[in-house]
């Protein structure tokens, strides 16, 4: 307080002293006075006149004197006073705000802790979620603390207590770092053993490839590299790389095969089915070796080294080994389905099925696949019923959640598998689903309805140097070619095959120790073909027949006809010695020309079917035949065509 107001107060109580003084004099006078009367009037029996107005008067400046100078320390002292409780209440105040501040700059780092332990949950959990954005959005804010920590450990948010809180801020990101590491190297084992999705638009390799860039981000950006310090500097994005193509991969839904066209199914150059043992059995310890480097302990030791066993080359192996034992004979349960597990892990997603009320893992088209392509190995459309109700549930849920891709391809398999009633059943779900489809699948509908002809099929053959014809087409009605037909035109595919219209086999009795070659009997032929002024050829082909019966003539005799008349017809000859009997069997084949139009090439089927000259020229074939080997009896009379005799193997007269 200034001087001031100290001499303010002091005269203000001096003042109040003196009035107070003064009448306290004035009072103490009269009341002197008038005791003094009295104890005159009780001693002396007498009255004397009182104090006179000047004693009066120097009392009352006594009184005034006294109060000031009574009032001037009291006022001296009461300003002194005000001015401790002032320093007091002062004091209090500051201890009060250095109190509150220290209580700000503890909640404020409380706060920005909690923040942090926010951030990194979110981090985590949206990798564990697999959702690749919020993973990204989640990443930066985790990272932002990364700058912040920095900035507060060298200037705390508040000055108070500065020292205190002086790299705390660090030390507290650095654990919720190293927390989140190991949260996503868990994960990252948990992808790869428990990988199964529950959602039908990601994979477990979606988990994955999050998890490796959250982390390639946070080692690079954040942790210096010290996660990698024993890798090189490219590992993660190395790593990313090859999730990345493996993902990619998954994502097609088909990996071991490939669709040419409708019911058209390709292998590729290296055809599991084909596989020796020893090559079934090396894949499959390759396969045995991966597991071991996803096991979750491994993970634990290497997370990396683990990581990219999940290749894309692991994944086509993979595939390459179900099919295989989908294929194999005998077959092998439970490798299939133990290399079908693992397929599915990385693939397949969970479904409801209301008619079950209960939640199914389905695989994806080529599993479904596999799974009835084993089952018709074993024991055809009889055994494939037994999976139907995962069939068809699998088509409903996929249809349900949009998925028309993968329901192409599958009907598509199995027309290649030759399931024409199961594809036709699955067509009619589509149209009930309302499911659009492609001109292609409403024609291979129309095909399937109108016909109804489940015993046709058309085969893919491969580019070989053999003759290749279908020896079951000699069934076949007028309706089954035209079905025929129609699913060539379906699959916009080049009919690259001959069809079997009718089969003439005999027995056909021989001259004890007559021996006779098939060079003999070709020469014979060729004198033959000479009567026809060039309209007829013959030449010695290898002949296999496509319709999987393991028929297959190494050198048989084919006449080819260029007149108009027997247009796309040829004859197939062949012959096996068997005892003291020569067994003789000839194929009339309609043989397309290329370049003709479907529907010409129909026309001259139908014509071929009912060719008078191809008789007639059997009949010339086994005249000359007779002449070649010279036997009294004639091999052709009146006993017609003869029952089908068993399929010969060789064809070489001994």
């Amino acid at each position: 307080m200034s001087y001031f107001k100290y001499i303010k107060s002091m005269l203000t109580w001096s003042l109040l002293g003196a009035v107070a003084g003064g009448i306290a004099g004035f009072g103490f006078a009269f009341c002197f006075d008038l005791f003094s009367c009295g104890w005159n009037i009780f001693t002396c029996h007498w009255f004397r006149g009182g104090m006179s107005g000047v004693n009066y008067i120097n009392w009352l400046k006594l009184g005034a004197l006294i109060g000031v100078f009574i009032g001037f320390v009291f006022g001296y002292f009461i300003e002194k006073n005000k001015e401790v409780e002032n320093k007091k209440q002062i004091q209090k105040c500051a201890d009060d705000m250095v109190e509150l501040l220290r209580a700000g700059a503890k909640e404020a780092f409380g706060s920005w802790t909690a923040d942090l332990r926010t951030s990194a949950t979110d981090l985590v959990l949206s990798v564990q979620h697999k959702s690749k954005d919020q993973a990204r959005d989640n990443l930066e804010r985790f990272i932002a603390f990364k700058t912040q920590a920095s900035e507060y450990d060298v200037k705390p948010p508040l000055e108070i207590d500065a020292e205190e809180y002086k790299g705390r801020y660090g030390k507290n990101y650095e654990t919720a770092l190293e927390w989140v590491f190991n949260r996503l190297t868990e994960q990252l084992s948990a992808f790869a053993n428990s990988p199964l999705s529950h959602h039908v638009d990601d994979t477990a390799l979606d988990g994955i490839e999050i998890c490796i860039y959250v982390i390639s981000q946070l080692d690079s950006r954040v942790d210096g590299g010290h996660h990698s310090k024993d890798m090189p500097p490219q590992i993660y994005t190395t790593t990313l790389q090859l999730v990345q193509k493996a993902n990619s991969l998954l994502k097609y839904g088909m990996i071991a095969i490939s669709f040419n066209g409708y019911g058209i199914v390709s292998f590729g150059n290296d055809d599991p089915r084909a596989w020796t043992p020893e090559k079934a059995d090396s894949e499959y310890e390759e396969y045995c070796r991966c597991l071991k480097r996803l096991d979750s302990k491994a993970l634990a030791q290497d997370y990396i080294n683990g990581i990219s066993a999940l290749s894309a080359e692991f994944f086509t192996m993979l595939a390459k080994l179900m099919w295989h034992y989908a294929d194999a004979t005998p077959f092998n349960v439970e490798r299939f389905d133990q290399v079908r597990d693992t397929y599915n892990a990385f693939t397949a997603h969970v479904g409801y099925v209301a008619s079950a009320r209960e939640n199914v893992c389905f695989g994806n088209a080529e599993e479904v696949l596999a799974r009835i392509y084993a089952k018709n190995k074993m024991g055809g459309a009889s055994t494939v019923a037994q999976e139907e109700p995962y069939f068809f549930a699998w088509l409903e849920d996929r249809i349900e959640q949009g998925d028309f891709e993968s329901c192409y391809r599958l009907v598509s398999g199995l027309a290649w598998l030759g399931l024409f009633d199961l594809e036709l059943r699955a067509l009619r779900i589509f149209v009930d689903k309302k499911v659009q489809m492609t001109e292609e699948l409403q024609n291979r509908l129309g095909v399937l309805e109108s016909g109804r002809t489940l015993s046709v099929r058309v085969f893919d053959v491969e580019s070989t140097s053999d003759f290749a014809f279908d020896s079951s087409s000699t069934e076949w009605s007028t309706k089954d070619f035209s079905f025929f037909f129609r699913s060539i035109a379906v699959k916009k595919t080049e009919l690259a095959y001959s069809l079997a219209l009718t089969k003439w086999t005999k027995a056909l009795p021989l001259q004890r120790g007559l021996k006779v070659s098939s060079d003999e009997i070709f020469e014979a032929f060729e004198d033959l073909t000479l009567d026809y002024d060039g309209e007829v050829s013959c030449e010695r082909v290898a002949a296999t027949a496509v319709d999987h019966t393991g028929l297959k003539y190494e050198d048989a005799i084919l006449f080819r006809f260029s007149s108009e008349r027997s247009r796309c017809v040829s004859i197939l000859f062949t012959c096996e010695k068997f005892g003291r009997n020569l067994n003789v069997t000839i194929y009339t084949l309609f043989t397309p020309e290329s370049g003709l139009p479907l529907s010409d090439l129909e026309s001259y089927a139908m014509a071929a079917k009912t060719n008078m000259y191809m008789d007639t020229f059997r009949e010339s074939i086994l005249q000359s035949l007779d002449d070649v080997l010279k036997v009294e009896k004639s091999i052709y009379g009146d006993d017609g065509l003869e029952p089908d005799s068993p399929a010969p193997t060789r064809n070489v007269i001994a």
